[in-house]
């Protein structure tokens, strides 16, 4: 691998890696924005900026709804 090829990104100190306004990042690159955005997610913020622009991630995540409960309702419940 030739040095032309590698690439160094700065990281951003860890106390304001989880801001919501990305504008105050001091290094504003992709993989830093998306470790902030990942960040955020984890912590169950799922909307962030970067001055007018809005970013939001996908807010989904994995309910436990089919109990055995549900499951026995569902499959040995009927209406007649």
């Amino acid at each position: 691998m030739l040095a032309e090829q590698i690439q160094f990104c700065y990281r951003n100190p860890s106390a304001v890696e989880a801001t919501d306004d990305f504008l105050t990042l001091p290094h504003l690159d992709e993989p830093n924005i998306l470790h902030s955005l990942r960040v955020r997610y984890n912590q169950g913020h799922v909307y962030s900026y970067t001055g007018p622009i809005l970013i939001a991630v996908n807010p989904w995540r994995k309910v436990q709804i089919y109990y055995i409960l549900y499951y026995y309702i569902y499959f040995h419940f009927t209406l007649f």
